[in-house]
């Protein structure tokens, strides 16, 4: 990853100087499954967050966190504070989509939890989803530069058909309405692979990453590995969008692991961006 990162670097020196640069991060770091017997969160917690310390990321996109994990990873990692909600109670209840960002370099001015539902600023379920979901937003301000960019973390229901197909003219009409123009970030679990419909629908009004990044580098063509440890790992269903005045510099999906084990039953997904606002 080291030297993937190098290259994203030297495309990034290409680029003006006066422009700002960021790395976003979404990743599903798997609930605390207090049933579980193997990869449990207190055998992958210490990876995970040596793996954020390493990034040294300005905006990490969680998915299925739920508040003891958020509450560790808070605890131990410096300078950063986060944004978000849980969704079974609008507080600490059910799992967060937080949005963790870098407090020395960015500020936020502006946040909400919405739930993807026909009811979206209460508490609520969608259509035949199997549970809450939701959408954490913010707008953050550069420290330096004050240059300001919107970014949306989400998590779309696993099962419900209704849903999902609602979850999208959802959350395109609420970027639509937030962003303001801004650069703009959309980070999530979409549970969309990229040969649907759903996904074309997203990418009529979003620029996916991996298909206008500069450099490319993925260990494995999906972003799902269900903890298996052998397998070609297709299903690609994690994402980091984007629209606005922004320029995709790199996207990498690496296959992390520690002792030879998942560090999740997702990988990470890594993009490296350029602001590029209007004159």
């Amino acid at each position: 990853m080291k030297f993937f990162f190098t290259l994203a670097l030297m495309a990034l020196s290409l680029l003006s100087n006066a422009q700002v640069a960021l790395k976003a991060i979404s990743y599903n770091i798997k609930y605390h499954d207090q049933k579980a017997e193997v990869d449990t969160w207190d055998e992958r917690k210490d990876a995970m967050i040596v793996f954020f310390r390493d990034e040294i990321a300005d905006f990490f996109g969680l998915q299925e966190v739920l508040e003891s994990q958020l509450k560790f990873i808070d605890q131990e990692l410096e300078h950063y504070n986060y944004i978000g909600v849980g969704r079974d109670d609008g507080e600490n209840e059910g799992e967060f989509c937080p949005i963790l960002y870098d407090s020395t370099v960015w500020r936020p001015i502006k946040h909400k939890t919405i739930w993807l539902s026909e009811t979206p600023n209460e508490v609520s379920i969608g259509w035949d989803a199997a549970c809450n979901r939701i959408v954490t937003f913010g707008i953050f301000e550069n420290r330096e530069s004050g240059d300001q960019i919107a970014i949306f973390n989400t998590h779309f229901d696993h099962k419900g058909k209704e849903a999902k197909r609602k979850s999208v003219e959802l959350l395109v009409d609420f970027v639509k309405k937030e962003s303001l123009g801004l650069p703009t970030l959309i980070l999530g679990d979409f549970n969309l692979e990229p040969n649907g419909s759903l996904y074309w629908a997203l990418t009529d009004d979003f620029h996916d990453t991996k298909f206008k990044s500069y450099s490319v580098h993925e260990e494995h063509e999906g972003t799902y590995n269900g903890f298996q440890l052998e397998g070609r790992f297709r299903d690609r269903i994690d994402y980091i969008f984007f629209q606005g005045g922004i320029e995709a510099i790199s996207y990498e999906c690496p296959d992390l692991r520690i002792d030879g084990r998942h560090v999740s039953d997702h990988f990470p997904v890594i993009a490296v961006l350029q602001l590029t606002p209007d004159d």
